[in-house]
């Protein structure tokens, strides 16, 4: 009986303290060729996101406001992995302007809301 309850509480703390450590949401983002994925849309407050480019080429990131005007913009180089700061009122915006999926991955240490593709604006052409 007391190996069972030592297992049970070593695999509770075990558990516990893996929830902790790993207290972030990763998410591997696949975005279709000529789309753009649009991230925290719905979210209130300022969040942080690090970007990791997995891919072999560079993908423009743009933040936008409530508007959907622009209001910064960098290309994430091909390899490279960012931390990005979205303020409070704006989402940001990973486009796709290839002719194939491009990944990032996204990994934020909170909750964020609204995360939706569409078709890439008129001003951005697909090469």
């Amino acid at each position: 009986m007391k190996k069972y309850l030592f297992l049970t509480l070593g695999l509770l703390i075990l558990s516990s303290c893996a929830f902790l450590s790993f207290g972030s949401f990763r998410s591997g983002v696949q975005i279709p060729a000529g789309e753009e994925f649009l991230l925290g849309e719905n979210t209130k407050g300022a969040f942080e996101v690090e970007l990791d480019n997995t891919c072999y080429c560079d993908i423009p990131v743009e933040t936008r406001d409530s508007n959907g005007d622009k209001t910064s913009s960098f290309g994430l180089a091909s390899r490279e992995k960012v931390k990005l700061t979205v303020k409070s009122g704006e989402y940001a915006v990973l486009q796709n302007p290839y002719s194939s999926v491009v990944t990032v991955n996204a990994i934020m240490q909170e909750q964020v809301y609204g995360m939706r593709y569409q078709a890439l604006s008129d001003s951005v052409k697909v090469q």
